[in-house]
């Protein structure tokens, strides 16, 4: 399969499988964390550019803990830390910054589809969404082979070395030339190896989904799909602290670009 990225499925001629299941539902309550930055222009305070990072993860199941190091501690962490580069700066934006920390994201988006439904900002007042999932896992040579051969882009074996892959992010994000811009900008004082991916659509199955689907422009901060997502093995030892501090200055300057404009 990783060779040739096509199904190996096959019929085992003589063998059955009985699987049996068991389900438990119940209702439960769970809540966003929203935090508030107020601009400095009184004409223009009134809009905000929200920031969010989904907090919850699977849990625990039987013997077997999800600790969501990279999904989304990875992401809660770079959030926290926007905040905290917001609130010790001196000049603020003209606009204001929603801070979210979404819940239910696993099980289908529930806290920003919610918000999105009940905005504490009217949704024509929201200049952009910058969501921050599973940031903290970088490329190599080996994933970006693969991923180039899924998209379907033919890349000479001789780029691969030339390629610093673990300073290279590819971002999704939507058509509006404004965000890519304030991309562009912010990655001119941070000094990665950026692949801006504008989409029609607003897939990638994480919290900027619902935003998107009411038109508002939006930038997917992502790391690195790996093998342990949704494993138990998703620990903190194997996140990149360096690469989610970048993610954390790209962020906070993109915003601030897009607050200030």
């Amino acid at each position: 399969i990783n060779q040739y990225m096509k199904s190996r499925s096959l019929e085992l001629e003589g063998v059955s499988v009985k699987v049996e299941t068991t389900a438990q539902i119940r209702l439960t309550r769970s809540r966003n964390v929203l935090g508030f930055f107020e601009g400095s222009d009184p004409a223009l305070q009134g809009e905000v550019v929200v920031l969010g990072a989904h907090l919850d993860h699977l849990g625990k199941r039987g013997d077997y803990i999800f600790n969501g190091a990279d999904d989304n501690g990875s992401g809660c962490a770079a959030l926290l830390e926007v905040a905290r580069a917001f609130a010790a700066n001196g000049m603020r934006p003209k606009r204001s910054i929603l801070f979210a920390f979404w819940t239910g994201e696993e099980e289908g988006l529930l806290g920003s589809r919610y918000y999105a439904d009940h905005p504490r900002v009217p949704m024509s007042r929201t200049v952009a969404c910058l969501n921050l999932d599973m940031v903290g896992r970088t490329w190599n040579a080996e994933r970006l082979k693969r991923t180039a051969a899924q998209w379907g882009v033919d890349l000479p074996e001789d780029a691969l070395p030339k390629i610093q892959a673990d300073r290279f992010l590819v971002l999704p994000l939507s058509e509006d030339p404004a965000v890519a811009d304030a991309m562009r900008e912010a990655d001119r004082h941070v000094g990665l190896s950026l692949f801006l991916r504008p989409t029609k659509s607003g897939g990638g199955g994480s919290d900027h989904t619902p935003f998107a689907l009411r038109g508002i422009p939006w930038i997917f901060f992502f790391g690195s799909m790996h093998e342990d997502y949704h494993g138990p093995a998703d620990t903190v030892d194997k996140v990149s602290l360096r690469q989610v501090a970048d993610v954390a200055r790209l962020a906070y300057l993109a915003a601030f670009q897009l607050a200030d404009k």
